[in-house]
């Protein structure tokens, strides 16, 4: 079974927004169709899959509730309490957009950015921190990190992710 309903417009675009349903009526795949206005075939831009980064397991769920809440436009792959355990499962899971703390036991979330940014360049990386200030700004857009975000603002999690991963 599958349900289309249409969004409006995205980046320009006339958008519909399609979920299929599995045999116990869950939805397992979520997709965003984009019809271009010349010819041609219609554009799929798969929901961004996310890895999440933090050491306490609650900001970990929270964050976790805030993007299944957003229209279930992300796609969790994964959990990581530490920069060491983040890159393995970026190495494992291989996700488009990973939600990181600077503020890890062990490696700081910056210094994994550095390792997992000089293997893949190109790799979509958030750092949400409670230390919201110039100098982590700073080091992380120097790093590469596409956005920071104070974890007092968790709630623009969403619109930060589908700002960086599209």
């Amino acid at each position: 079974m599958r349900r289309v309903s249409v969004t409006g417009s995205f980046r320009g675009r006339d958008a519909v927004e399609t979920e299929t349903f599995g045999p116990v009526g869950r939805a397992v795949c979520q997709d965003l169709i984009l019809w271009s206005s010349g010819p041609g075939r219609p554009t799929i831009v798969p929901m961004p899959s996310v890895l999440i980064v933090d050491d306490d397991p609650n900001m970990r769920f929270l964050e976790r509730m805030v993007l299944e809440a957003a229209d279930a436009r992300f796609e969790v792959v994964g959990e990581a309490p530490s920069g060491e355990d983040a890159i393995r499962h970026w190495r494992d899971l291989q996700p488009q957009v990973i939600v990181m703390d600077d503020r890890l036991p062990g490696m700081r979330g910056l210094d994994a950015a550095r390792l997992i940014l000089a293997e893949q360049p190109h790799q979509v990386i958030v750092l949400v921190t409670a230390q919201h200030d110039t100098a982590t700004v700073a080091a992380a857009m120097a790093l590469g990190v596409r956005g920071c975000l104070a974890k007092t603002d968790v709630r623009r999690l969403p619109g930060q992710l589908l700002r960086y991963s599209t």
